[in-house]
């Protein structure tokens, strides 16, 4: 029961959040730590199907805002979170799998990234 009301108080912040971000204030750690905390309970409960539609939301909007490619791949919250999407997907089913490896791969491509998205296209 703690749970369920830490995770309905933590859904309640991240609307507000969303609601900040909708007025053009920046997307901040804080709503990105609110983000990462929804997905981790939707795993712990075992709701991947959740998580990954949450992970490849966040992930496929940044990954397609340039600021996120400044920097290498390696530590870009982006890019892991559309990868961790992908890892999750493989424990559902082939076809989550495959069509999530294709939008991540897709996007990825969009921003001249070829080569990753190539890479990830090679694991299907």
């Amino acid at each position: 029961k703690k749970e369920l009301k830490r995770g309905e108080m933590i859904r309640l912040q991240l609307l507000e959040a969303e609601e900040l971000e909708q007025n053009k204030i920046p997307q901040s750690e804080y709503l990105q730590k609110l983000r990462s905390q929804i997905i981790h309970h939707h795993l712990i409960l075992n709701q991947r199907t959740t998580a990954v539609q949450l992970l490849l939301q966040n992930s496929l909007q940044l990954l397609r805002t340039p600021q996120y490619f400044e920097h290498s791949f390696s530590g870009n919250p982006a890019y892991e979170g559309a990868l961790k999407a992908c890892l999750v997907s493989a424990s559902l089913n082939e076809f989550s799998f495959q069509s999530t490896i294709s939008d991540v791969a897709q996007t990825l491509m969009n921003q001249k990234y070829v080569n990753e998205g190539t890479h990830l296209l090679l694991i299907i």
